[in-house]
């Protein structure tokens, strides 16, 4: 078995997704437009057993590891969101 040490290493530009958890999902789509302002790709994720919580993935093409942790940010700062994976 391969044991991974350190930060695993990235090349950019790179395809990157977030899933991103929140109770209203045209709520979280349009936290993600304002946060995202190229093209990016949606794909509908998971919803709870009880229906409170839907999930999105959206995958983009980050140029580099500051603007894939800005887009983590900003998305997981937003009140819509409740987390971002």
């Amino acid at each position: 078995m391969q044991v991974l040490e350190g930060k695993p290493q990235i090349m950019y530009p790179t395809q990157w997704e977030y899933r991103v958890i929140g109770k209203n999902k045209e709520a979280i789509e349009n936290v993600i437009s304002q946060v995202i302002k190229k093209e990016y790709e949606l794909k509908e994720g998971h919803h709870s057993s009880h229906g409170k919580f839907v999930s999105v993935v959206v995958s983009v093409e980050v140029e580099s590891e500051q603007e894939r942790d800005h887009i983590f940010v900003a998305l997981r700062n937003d009140e819509a969101v409740n987390m971002v994976l």
